[in-house]
């Protein structure tokens, strides 16, 4: 396993000229639990309608009105295949959950208690066929026979396999029972129960005709003294006894059922769960019904109800008959009509004369609508597992509506966190309650065998409050060819201050680095927010080999010129800037990258002619550690360039004129320049280093002493930074003065203020004056870790603890990188570096014992 810690994390606030000019949108607050519902939108023709607005959804519950705090429209992908789709958002540069692709999750329940033997085979067999004729490569079936034991197969895509699961599907229905007097049916027991005279009647009048052939009947007839009152409660009580038996037959499938649509709640969106049976009684198990209502309504689970029943006559299976018959049946379907009802789905009568085409058409129902998210009535949580009823309206004239008619909590908090997550790690397909997009770039490592794998994310996130500061988010990695899990990690992502402009969530970035062996890669990603709402999403990229022989590049990085130093998910440039970016070059020597060249093409999305073209400029070799490094610098001129989407295209030649790499990134350029960002938001907007820690540590505050006692005009600037006053040092600061102290203090002012680009250059200039200093070195590595420059951080940090092998703080923050690098045995070398200078360090020994062995 790879060790991954955030690096950074940026939010994006809601502007407030927007606020003035539309009504505020309702705050989606972390650590709520919603409420979700998956509403179909469809025309007067039944097609689904795809632009509905959240506006135009109304929700109520106990007549009052819920705001929509979440709404999200989940597409199935419509005139694409599932490759295709999977092309548009896993193999993508960026890719993404919204859209992303996915198949029908089906759910085939047999209620073998309540199927007369040998009538399955036709519901088996109209099912075999069903799934070898309907199930898709992007489809998932689950089959069970409940209460078991019987068939029972989980989510599979395996067709063949799904069909051999069903020849284990059995019935056992017994429509008779027997009592001590004889045999009655369940059907009249039932009504004898619930107090039907006329019925009681019949069986005792038949009972007494039989009583000449019938032992058992004689006798009783004979011990009651011919008193008819106690022939007639000694029926009652044999009704009693095959209705109890029934209701246990019943109570057992419904508490099954309930436990399997539990577990379908692991797994986001709609479950299509067809349930074959000739139905039960529900006099006694109405709680239980209600469980399993609730359990689908929890579980986004449409129950599609096959009524199995015979309406042919046949007595000598010992049924009721005539007119009996059909009450009985619509006794018995009366539950199965309620949970379809209950759960926007649908009850189909005599199923077996059209079991092949309800499938069918089970099959053709559009996965496309919308996830509705609704904070919950403050009286839900005190009565869990309470199906409460909602209902959901659509304003737009022609557009109609179809969810469930309610929902239930559970009596449990919110999945636990680790559950949740391990359950959308293994789920079949993306989950999209949170929308997330995110990108990789692949770069060379300074671990053998290895190439860093940076991974850039965005995902839309309900605002922080006290208490709820974060969301999970956590990564595994797997190779393709045989599905090894090759870099894993968990981390936390910081939730937005406030929401985008004209919505419920905020937008949060995160950025994480780790190791990762040269292959083609699948990698899903998992968010999940306080309140439980979970997202993912998955990518497949290639993690290329460097350090052979010959010239090597890492992917291309571009950024607009205001912000240098991000790696983006989506990158963006402005008509009035200019688009900036960077290639690294690699090879083994000097001669690899001698006289290599990277010419790069803006080009319109569709288009083959370039719009504008650029050389890049090279910077000088390096010493790295595959060998040696050459950055390619990119400035694109973005003149009279029209805004839309564009590709970046950047062909690496070497010396022989050969193209070696060959890399692309989209683009989006925007009109006028890039907005200015907001005095709240500029800490947001950078790195997640706190300067000011920096600067009150026992580094910065020492360097400035030092200042003080030997540049004697610089003592009101040192005495203003010890103070923590760095407005006051700017002042103190004279201009003209271009000592190495002067430029260095001018550093910290501009590390202060969060200009971390400027900041080092000040710093790598009193460096260049002074370069035996290791407190600059030290806080020069700090403003290249602002920058996520971690190559140059640690070449900083390394000179430190050289230069003063008793900088403790040195070897503590480049063992704190290299964990973060995913490096945890170069982060034990540095410790012990530092202990082998230092061996009373409590900090450093305490460091080391926590470096995870690698």
């Amino acid at each position: 396993m790879r060790w991954p810690i955030r690096l950074a994390v940026s939010v994006l606030a809601t502007t407030a000229l927007h606020a003035q000019t539309s009504p505020r949108p309702s705050l989606f607050k972390s650590g709520v639990e919603l409420v979700r519902l998956d509403v179909r939108i469809t025309d007067d023709d039944g097609r689904p309608i795809t632009d509905i607005a959240p506006s135009e959804l109304q929700i109520s519950e106990d007549g009052r009105v819920r705001p929509i705090l979440q709404f999200q429209h989940i597409e199935e992908p419509r005139g694409r295949t599932y490759a295709e789709a999977a092309q548009r958002t896993i193999a993508s540069e960026v890719s993404t959950n919204r859209g992303a692709p996915r198949g029908h999750l089906y759910v085939l329940v047999f209620d073998s208690h309540h199927i007369t033997a040998g009538n399955e085979m036709r519901a088996r067999s109209a099912a075999q066929a069903f799934l070898r004729a309907r199930l898709r490569p992007e489809d998932r079936v689950a089959i069970y026979a409940l209460p078991g034991p019987g068939a029972s197969l989980y989510f599979s895509g395996n067709t063949e396999k799904a069909v051999a699961a069903l020849d284990k599907v059995t019935g056992s229905l017994t429509r008779v029972g027997l009592g001590v007097l004889g045999s009655m049916s369940v059907y009249e027991a039932y009504q004898i129960a619930r107090g039907d005279d006329l019925m009681l009647s019949r069986i005792v009048g038949g009972y007494s005709n039989a009583a000449a052939l019938r032992d058992v009947t004689s006798d009783v007839a004979r011990a009651s003294g011919d008193d008819p009152r106690v022939f007639r409660q000694l029926v009652r009580e044999d009704a009693g006894r095959i209705v109890r038996k029934a209701d246990e037959d019943a109570r057992q499938f419904l508490l099954r059922l309930a436990d399997l649509l539990h577990t379908l709640k692991l797994y986001e969106g709609r479950k299509a769960v067809l349930l074959f049976s000739e139905g039960f009684f529900t006099d006694h198990v109405t709680r239980e019904l209600d469980e399993v209502a609730a359990a689908a309504a929890q579980s986004y689970s449409v129950v599609y109800s096959l009524d199995l029943n015979s309406r042919m006559n046949e007595p000598a299976a010992g049924a009721p008959t005539g007119g009996d018959q059909f009450q009985e049946i619509q006794s018995r379907i009366e539950p199965l009509g309620a949970l379809a009802q209950g759960t926007d789905g649908e009850l189909v009568t005599d199923a077996n004369q059209r079991l092949a085409s309800t499938l069918q058409r089970i099959g053709d129902t559009s996965q496309d609508y919308y996830l509705v998210g609704f904070e919950p009535a403050a009286g839900a949580r005190n009565k869990p597992n309470t199906y409460r009823h909602v209902h959901v309206a659509v304003k737009r004239p022609g557009a109609h509506v179809s969810t469930r008619t309610g929902y239930s909590l559970s009596a449990d908090k919110p999945l636990d966190r680790r559950l949740a997550i391990d359950a959308a790690l293994a789920a079949p397909y993306p989950l999209q309650g949170i929308p997330i997009d995110y990108t990789t770039y692949v770069l060379a490592s300074e671990t053998p065998g290895y190439a860093n794998v940076v991974l850039s994310l965005s995902a839309e996130l309900p605002v922080s409050r006290e208490g709820h500061g974060s969301a999970d988010v956590v990564f595994a990695a797997k190779r393709v060819d045989d599905g090894r899990i090759v870099a894993s990690g968990t981390d936390t992502i910081r939730l937005p201050r406030a929401t985008s402009a004209g919505a419920a969530t905020g937008m949060a970035t995160y950025l994480v680095q780790f190791g990762v062996p040269p292959g083609d890669c699948l990698m899903r990603v998992v968010v999940r927010e306080p309140g439980g709402g979970v997202g993912s999403a998955d990518r497949r990229f290639e993690v290329r080999s460097f350090g052979g022989r010959g010239l090597t590049a890492g992917d291309l990085i571009l950024n607009s010129t205001r912000s240098a130093g991000r790696l983006p998910v989506h990158a963006t440039a402005y008509a009035a800037d200019v688009l900036s970016g960077v290639v690294e070059l690699y090879g083994r020597s000097a001669a690899d990258v001698d006289r290599a060249s990277v010419a790069l093409t803006l080009a319109a999305v569709g288009a083959d002619a370039p719009v504008s073209s650029t050389i890049a400029s090279l910077t000088p070799v390096k010493p790295a550690a595959i060998g040696v490094s050459q950055t390619a610098d990119v400035m694109l001129s973005l003149d009279d360039v029209a805004p839309g989407p564009y590709v970046v295209t950047a062909r690496v030649k070497d010396s022989n004129g050969e193209t070696v790499a060959e890399l692309r990134r989209d683009v989006e350029v925007r009109p006028g320049g890039a907005p200015a960002v907001a005095a709240g938001d500029a800490d947001a907007a950078q790195s997640s280093i706190d300067p000011r820690e920096v600067l009150r540590g026992d580094v910065t505050r020492a360097f400035v002493a030092t200042l003080r006692q030997q540049t004697p005009e610089l003592s009101k600037a040192a005495d203003a930074a010890i103070a923590g006053d760095w407005e006051a040092v700017e002042r103190a600061v004279p201009l003209e003065r271009t000592s190495p102290a002067a430029i260095a203090v001018r550093g910290l002012v501009l590390f202060a203020r969060g200009e971390y680009e400027k900041a080092l250059e000040a710093l790598t200039a009193a460096r260049d004056r002074d370069p035996q200093n290791a407190r600059v070195a030290f806080l020069i590595g700090w403003a290249a870790r602002a920058l996520d420059r971690h190559r140059d951080a640690v070449t900083a940090w390394r000179n430190a603890a050289y230069l003063d092998p008793s900088l403790v703080p040195a070897h503590l923050a480049l063992a704190d990188l290299y964990l973060e690098l995913s490096q945890p045995a170069l982060a034990a070398q540095a410790l012990r570096a530092g202990l082998a200078a230092v061996p009373d360090s409590p900090e450093l020994a305490d460091k080391l014992s926590r470096v995870p062995r690698p």
